[in-house]
């Protein structure tokens, strides 16, 4: 598989994690070349400080995450974490956060494209102008499909399994985005990563609740407060329900200061 390590500006180590210190633009250049020249997906992950904590309970959901070849850090707490620790152990932090809803838009108005996009999960979109062989043009100017897959990815069934394997062998997607959300998501790109190479993938990534906002169903926080680090906050706001997983920030913020505080040679 073609692998992009030298071609990041930077891969910054936090909590045992490679995390992409690059912006947009250069990582575009990069999916470019590997949706022209890719012959195996490249994984693409996009955790934040919230799966920090949850990878760090869950080894299994750490194992997956550190075997995915892009970490796209999509959490200003995570950028903030770096520039501490980093000023503590005079090492690179992360130069910025990249949101994946961001990096997806920009993936679908790429100029030039080779191929079909495939969403697997998330909600109905197909109620959201997101039919079969219907563009949407909210989006970008690409021809997405999408499946919800299953009823319950944890427990899927063998008729699921087998109108995945039918889809993906008939669409042969160059893309494929998995909106199951954490660890789920995750999980199935692992599991599923031979069955993607097979059918003609080279990029496959997570995105969580990214086309819930990028079709309007879930608002978007305004620009000042994604400028300032607070989507977290007009989320929680806009769905209180999130609390309790909210409560992993003030987790993940302990770890950090934990770090912080270790003797220098173990950080």
């Amino acid at each position: 598989m073609t692998r992009f390590t030298k071609l990041i500006d930077q891969s910054i180590f936090l909590f045992d994690l490679s995390l992409v210190s690059s912006d947009v633009s250069s990582l575009l250049k990069q999916i470019e070349t590997q949706l022209q020249l890719g012959k195996k997906p490249l994984i693409v992950f996009t955790p934040n400080p919230e799966q920090i904590v949850q990878s760090i309970s869950d080894d299994s959901f750490g194992s997956n995450l550190r075997a995915g070849d892009l970490l796209i850090p999509d959490g200003i707490g995570l950028v903030w974490a770096s520039k501490l620790l980093g000023f503590r152990t005079k090492r690179p932090s992360l130069d910025a956060r990249v949101a994946g809803s961001d990096l997806v838009q920009a993936m679908l108005s790429l100029p030039a494209f080779f191929g079909n996009v495939l969403i697997v999960g998330g909600r109905d979109y197909k109620n959201r102008s997101l039919q079969l062989s219907t563009i949407s043009y909210k989006v970008g100017a690409q021809p997405l499909f999408w499946t919800a897959g299953y009823k319950d990815v944890r427990v899927p069934s063998a008729i699921e399994e087998a109108d995945i394997v039918a889809l993906l062998e008939k669409l042969r997607p160059s893309i494929v985005f998995v909106a199951f959300g954490a660890p789920h998501q995750e999980a199935w790109i692992i599991e599923h990563r031979e069955l993607l190479a097979k059918s003609g993938v080279r990029i496959v990534m997570s995105v969580g609740g990214a086309f819930d906002m990028l079709l309007g169903i879930v608002p978007r926080a305004p620009w000042w407060m994604q400028k300032i680090g607070l989507e977290w906050l007009f989320r929680l706001v806009r769905q209180p329900w999130r609390w309790r997983r909210q409560l992993r920030l003030l987790t993940f913020v302990g770890l950090v200061i934990r770090e912080f505080i270790r003797p220098q040679s173990h950080l």
